[in-house]
């Protein structure tokens, strides 16, 4: 269950911001523009009222949002298991916690990076 929360988190950065972000060519211009705005008017294409990639934008931005808070979390849950159930879990067990606190750290360390904060400010203004 850790390991898909801490998947679905890094899925979303990846389909709500990093992809639109390099898909209409912003990563050309500098970050502090971006972040203000000054490019890029839409995340995707909008679908007419009532269609789904609305719901699904909005429900992306939204983990997006609290991924400075969900990210280190899940960083630490994964961490106190692997330490509390070092000699009792199994091998499998043992790599899915390895997996779950690396894709934790590395959707935490994107959501704090200069790239993730001009992203989230891009997308939430």
């Amino acid at each position: 269950m850790l390991l898909s929360a801490s998947v679905a988190l890094l899925l979303a950065w990846v389909f709500t911001l990093l992809l639109p972000y390099y898909m209409t060519g912003m990563h050309h211009h500098p970050l502090d523009e971006v972040a203000m705005g000054a490019h890029g008017d839409d995340l995707w294409p909008q679908v007419g009222p009532g269609g789904v990639l609305p719901w699904i934008l909005a429900l992306g931005l939204l983990t997006v949002a609290f991924a400075p808070v969900f990210g280190p979390v899940c960083v630490f849950v994964a961490g106190a298991w692997l330490v509390r159930e070092r000699r009792l879990a199994t091998a499998f067990q043992r790599a899915v916690l390895i997996a779950a606190l690396v894709v934790s750290l590395a959707t935490t360390a994107l959501a704090l990076s200069p790239l993730g904060q001009a992203l989230l400010t891009w997308a939430l203004d």
